[in-house]
């Protein structure tokens, strides 16, 4: 076999940075759980890219919205006419 054995135990510097960022991500949103990466990228002192890539490789998203949702349409008419009977 003409396998170069640096190709199958190579594992990426890139990839154990990520996790340990991945870490310290996880350790934010416990503090601050609206923080996204814009946010996360100025609490953690590294580029928002960096932060989008991780956050996207890893599916992180923020605990919850810094804002509250509104509807501005009724989802169920159906529901909202029973409602008003």
């Amino acid at each position: 076999m003409n396998i170069n054995h640096k190709n199958i135990y190579h594992h990426s510097k890139k990839a154990t940075r990520d996790l340990a960022v991945k870490e310290t991500i996880e350790d934010t949103f416990k503090v601050h759980p609206a923080y996204s990466h814009r946010r996360l990228a100025l609490e953690l002192k590294m580029n928002k890219k960096k932060m989008l890539r991780i956050m996207h490789t890893y599916g992180l998203k923020p605990p919850r919205l810094w804002y509250q949702k509104t509807f501005t349409t009724q989802s169920d008419p159906i529901a909202s006419a029973i409602q008003t009977v």
